[in-house]
């Protein structure tokens, strides 16, 4: 079924600032994320889907490859999806690199970036979101 997770801040601070620097992550049994998210002020809502004999996402999976994991900072995405959005975070919640996916080859280059572990979220252009762990070295 399809399901909205919002997360609400009533002071507006949310994962911001001074006082909230971080992120949050929902994820299955399997430790795969689900959905992931950075600073935001008083409130962010995603939407995902968890199939029901395909498992989590299992759809979206299909249509995206993103090669190689681990990489040296460049990761190639081969996908039938189109204007689709990707927001990239760093361990604390950072948002470091946000960008268009469209149908077809696409590159994303993390080379500027520290070697570690980012959090990728990308929404298709109907709202279903799928999250990924890249390891960059």
């Amino acid at each position: 079924g399809c399901y909205t997770f919002t997360i609400y801040d009533a002071y507006g601070d949310g994962i911001c600032c001074g006082y909230g620097v971080g992120s949050y992550s929902i994820t299955d049994d399997s430790g795969n994320t689900i959905i992931s998210g950075g600073e935001f002020s008083s409130v962010d809502t995603s939407t995902f889907r968890v199939g029901e004999t395909l498992g989590i996402n299992s759809i979206l999976e299909n249509d995206l490859n993103i090669f190689p994991n681990p990489s040296n900072g460049v990761f190639n995405i081969k996908t039938s999806l189109n204007n689709s959005t990707y927001k990239i975070y760093n361990l604390i919640g950072q948002q470091v690199k946000s960008g268009l996916i469209k149908n077809g080859a696409n590159l994303i280059d993390l080379r500027n970036s520290i070697d570690g572990v980012y959090f990728m979220t990308i929404q298709t252009e109907n709202g279903e979101k799928i999250g990924y762990k890249l390891i960059k070295n």
